[in-house]
Parts: structure tokens; sequence; C-alpha cells
């Protein structure tokens, strides 16, 4: 009888340890509170399907600003991270964002692509829940709780703008995808390029085309001379296949979604705008600890989590944190120089980037 009853005290014990290693490892910080009172981030991500190589790439993003965070024993936090898989679908995201904010008490959001983005700001602005968006949608960043830091389509589509000009291209096919983030970048190019005199067509495309063939044929025979796609992957990866198949030459370049190319050979030598990119010890150490070669998001990610520990360590108090915020003007982060605007998007720089040996390469 003894000898059962010692079994049975050893595997409560034995449960109990597991249930709080468990506990520890699921609050995000890989660890136990070290008696500091915690701020829990929300990450809404995409961590299956298509895009899921972005979405890991960024989730290493945030586990190392938070690694960072809690080394420095002169905050007052300790910061955790809480994970979702947005799957890229709102409702999806919606469901995740009304639980971090009701059931998980999140102190903060991030999220990611500009549908995701703008569901979820809905939610956090209801439940006074600072959130950072990555979308080129204006619109994510609407009320006192939201904010985006991406570089603007103003920056990049006047990049573009001014490359496809030096460059005498005179006939340019902008290929969207119909969602509103990738429709707000290709018509102010659209714009952009109507004002300088440059020939342009937009066609916009829903997200489940898989056969360009006679749309291509139509735009050969316009006499396209330069591609610049805002389609996500697969999409990215058939359009460019079927143009090649079509025997077209022209130019074929992106604002942005080469990021979305799980495969870069498939535009290994190609040029393209991107957003402002984090580079050097900061951007090696990410993609070392993600195990990937993403750059994308990952400097934005970083400093998102940076300007959420600033707010917290510098306000009186939690409730503080969102003030410390709206008033934050100017970030040093580790994509350049962060400038807030009055609608609370912080602004960066616009890149030009060329796939290398299957990795991007800042040309300037």
């Amino acid at each position: 009888m003894k000898r059962r009853l010692s079994k049975i005290w050893i595997g409560i014990a034995a449960a109990a340890v597991v249930a709080v290693v468990a506990f520890a490892l699921g609050s995000g910080g890989g660890k136990m509170t070290d008696g500091r009172p915690v701020v829990k981030i929300g990450l809404i991500f995409p961590l299956t399907g298509n895009s899921a190589h972005l979405g890991h790439a960024m989730k290493g993003a945030a586990e190392i600003a938070v690694l960072h965070a809690n080394k420095n024993p002169g905050n007052r936090y300790e910061y955790r991270l809480i994970t979702e898989d947005s799957r890229l679908q709102m409702p999806v995201a919606a469901n995740i964002a009304n639980k971090m904010v009701s059931v998980d008490r999140v102190d903060a959001m991030l999220s990611f692509s500009a549908e995701v983005v703008n569901v979820v700001s809905a939610i956090a602005e209801r439940g006074r829940v600072i959130h950072f968006g990555i979308s080129v949608d204006r619109a994510g960043a609407k009320g006192r709780y939201n904010f985006i830091n991406w570089t603007m389509p103003e920056a990049t589509t006047q990049k573009m703008t001014e490359i496809i000009k030096a460059r005498g291209f005179k006939n340019v096919a902008i290929i969207s995808l119909n969602q509103s983030g990738s429709l707000a970048n290709s018509e102010m190019l659209r714009d952009k390029l109507s004002a300088a005199g440059i020939k342009n067509s937009l066609h916009v495309f829903n997200g489940d085309v898989r056969d360009f063939k006679s749309d291509i044929a139509r735009m050969r025979a316009s006499g396209v001379d330069i591609y610049v796609l805002r389609l996500f992957d697969p999409m990215m990866s058939i359009f460019i296949r079927q143009l090649r198949e079509a025997g077209d030459t022209a130019t074929i370049t992106s604002i942005e979604m080469f990021n979305t190319i799980a495969d870069p050979s498939i535009i290994e030598g190609l040029w393209f705008v991107d957003t402002a990119t984090a580079e050097g010890a900061i951007s090696d150490e990410i993609m070392r600890h993600s195990k990937s070669e993403v750059s994308w998001g990952i400097g934005q990610i970083y400093d998102n989590v940076m300007m959420i520990v600033h707010a917290f360590e510098v306000a009186p108090d939690r409730a503080g944190a969102i003030d410390v915020l709206v008033g934050l003007r100017e970030f040093d982060g580790v994509v350049g120089r962060l400038v807030q605007d009055k609608d609370g998007i912080f602004h960066s720089s616009a890149t030009l980037k060329e796939i290398r040996g299957g990795r991007q390469v800042i040309i300037k």
C-alpha cells in the first residue's frame, strides 16, 4: 500500500513539474517570471499556409526583441509573447484578437497584412489595447491605440516611379491582387506614373486566379516593357512562369512582394523596390534564430516590440504607455529613423534591392 501511494505522489509531482514548465514556455518568454510585473504581447502572424515563412521570420524577430529587453536589468517589466496563427484569414484573426484581449489580457498586439491588420485594429481600439500593424493601408492605424510601422506607398511608389523614368521604360503594366493593401499601393503607383507622363495600365486579379495566359497575351500585344507585380505567392510565381513561357522578355519587378516568394531562384537577378530593412548583426541574429533567410518585416517587428518596451518603461504606469506612444514623434530603430505622423503611422525610407545568389542585396 505504501509503495502504491508513493508512486501516486511521484506521478502527481511529475505532472505538476510538467505543467509548470509548459506554462512557462507557453507564455512566450521561455522562462518563468523573474519577479518583475509582466507585459504580455500578442503576435497574430501566419504560421501555416503560403505565407508561413514570413510569419515565422517575424515571430523570430519578436522573440529576439523580447530576449534583448528581458536581459536589461534596468527594465521594470518582464516581456512575454503569446503567439497565434492567423492563417492570413480575417475571421481567424478576429477570433484570435478577441481571445487575446478578453482571455489572455494582453497589453499589446502585433499583426501582419492589410486586411488582418484592419480587423485586429477595430478590436484593439474597443479593448484599449496597443496594436502595431505591418500594412500599407492607412486604415489600420485608425484610432488612438493603433499604429502602423511600415514604409508606406508614398515612399515606395515614388522610388519606383523615379527608377522607371530614369531607366527609360515607356509602357508599364501594374499587376495587382484584389486586396486593400495591394490596391492602395498599385493605384498610387498608377497615379504617380501618369503624373510623370509614363504610359501605364492597372490589371487587378482575385486571389484564386491561376491562369494569366490570355491577360499576358493582351499585355504583350500592347507593348508592355516592364511589369510591376503586387501579388502574393503562389500567384506571383505562377504569373512569372507563365510570362516566361510566353517568351516575354520585358523587365519583371515588384514593390515589396518579391518577399513573399518562398523559392527565390524564380526571381534570381531581378531588382525591386522594398521597404526599409534591418542590416548587420541584428538582422543576422534574427535570421539565425529563425533559421530563415527572410529579411522582410523582421526589422519592423523588432522595432515595434522595442517601441512597446520603451513606452512601458518610460510611462509612470501601465495606463500611461499609450500616451508615450502617441507622443513619440521619432524613434531610432534597426531599420533607421522612424517618424510618426498625426495618424499614428511610423514612416521609413524605401530601398532598392536585387536578388543575388538567392539573397536580397541592397543597392541603395
